[in-house]
């Protein structure tokens, strides 16, 4: 006769095994916002998208859509797949959607099922125990999609996405407290995972290396403040760069300042866009550029200027000596090198790891280099930056005599 299976815990199973780093998830169905809350008795119909045709005579999908009919109380969904959905008020509270908050317009809502607990292994693989054979299966970390870690109740901690890890862990680090594992630990475990993968097996994608190095960035700016109270704000400060000294030292390089095919000053583009997209995207990311920037100069990090050219671009340029690389050589030549403080370094290296980084200064300006494997960068910030503070447009005007 066929051994009966033995039917154990999760955590049992993965304690056999030495897997200790547990979570408790769910899979996720739809997902979507909240385009609309029904709060007006006078309305009795919404349309909304149910299905796309495709049309061979256009080559075009068109939206099919329906009326519904609604109620006060009643949830309408834009979805991620481009569908709508309509959640009855009586249905809400017995429902798999999970809501970001309050249910409210703009709302990100996840349906949740399928609820499991999955651990990582050496190579940050997502194992689930499957109670019904007692098998444990293992999947490849990037291979994985539609997961959310969930607490207790079944709130949503956060989406567990592979293009995101970094957004993912401050997401669900932030609600730490409320669920029943270790999410520093857990995530380290992937970390740990997939740079033992990077180095040993070599078939991970370089969006996927970007990831882990984001996920290690965001862990130890967890670590910092949850551990050690260390606090870096995600804000720009009260200071700005004047602009009469940015024009300074840009003057002070002279006519070898001119860049590989640079038309215009304002192809130096500052920073300060690129980190409120950053932010948007991984705070943590903000925070370790600030640890960065900090240590070699006082011009506010969203006032550095950066000029980059694709590393192709530089490989094949048809003069060898019209590249950033070159002209970064250039400054050596004329300028100073500059020893880059070991705190820059150690926050550079758990953001990734450039090909080359060096600091010089020239006349009046300090510049560093970065090579990746994507492009040669210089960025450029005043020596002796003079700052001013800025302008309180909320500020209401002072009234007259």
């Amino acid at each position: 006769m066929p051994e009966e299976t033995q039917v154990v815990s999760a955590a049992e199973a993965f304690e056999r095994e030495g897997l200790f780093h547990t979570a408790q998830v769910a899979t996720i169905g739809r997902s979507g916002t909240v385009a609309r809350v029904i709060d007006d008795a006078g309305v009795g119909s919404v349309e909304i998208v149910t299905d796309y045709e495709y049309d061979d005579y256009d080559e075009e999908e068109y939206p099919v859509t329906s009326t519904v009919e609604v109620s006060p109380g009643d949830v309408v969904f834009d979805l991620d797949n481009g569908l709508g959905l309509v959640l009855k008020a009586a249905e809400i509270d017995g429902s798999d959607f999970r809501f970001d908050g309050e249910i409210v317009e703009g709302a990100s809502a996840s349906e949740l099922s399928a609820p499991r607990t999955i651990a990582v292994n050496e190579f940050g693989d997502i194992v689930e125990y499957k109670a019904e054979t007692g098998e444990l299966t293992a999947v490849p970390f990037e291979r994985n999609h539609g997961l959310a870690f969930v607490t207790a109740d079944g709130t949503v901690a956060s989406k567990l996405t592979t293009q995101s890890l970094g957004g993912s862990f401050q997401a669900a680090v932030k609600k730490a407290d409320d669920v029943e594992f270790d999410m520093i630990g857990f995530f380290a475990a992937v970390n740990e995972g997939l740079h033992n993968r990077m180095e040993e097996r070599g078939d991970v994608e370089m969006s996927m290396k970007e990831a882990a190095y984001m996920l290690n960035n965001a862990i130890e700016v967890a670590k910092a403040e949850r551990v050690s109270g260390e606090q870096v704000s995600v804000e720009a400060g009260d200071m700005r760069l004047t602009a009469e000294s940015w024009d300074t030292a840009l003057q002070s390089l002279g006519e070898g300042f001119q860049l590989p095919h640079f038309t215009s000053k304002h192809e130096l583009r500052s920073l300060e866009s690129m980190v409120r997209g950053l932010a948007a995207r991984d705070e943590s990311m903000v925070k370790t550029a600030r640890q960065i920037y900090a240590p070699i100069t006082d011009t506010p990090m969203e006032d550095i200027r950066v000029y980059q050219t694709g590393r192709q671009s530089e490989e094949f340029a048809d003069d060898p000596t019209a590249t950033v690389a070159a002209h970064f050589e250039a400054y050596l030549e004329r300028g100073e090198r500059v020893e880059i403080p070991e705190a820059t370094l150690r926050a550079v290296g758990r953001v990734y790891a450039p090909e080359r980084l060096e600091l010089v200064d020239i006349e009046e300006m300090r510049v560093l280099f970065v090579r990746d494997h994507r492009a040669d960068s210089l960025y450029f910030m005043p020596k002796t930056p003079v700052l001013e503070a800025k302008p309180n447009y909320g500020e209401a005007a002072a009234p007259s005599m």
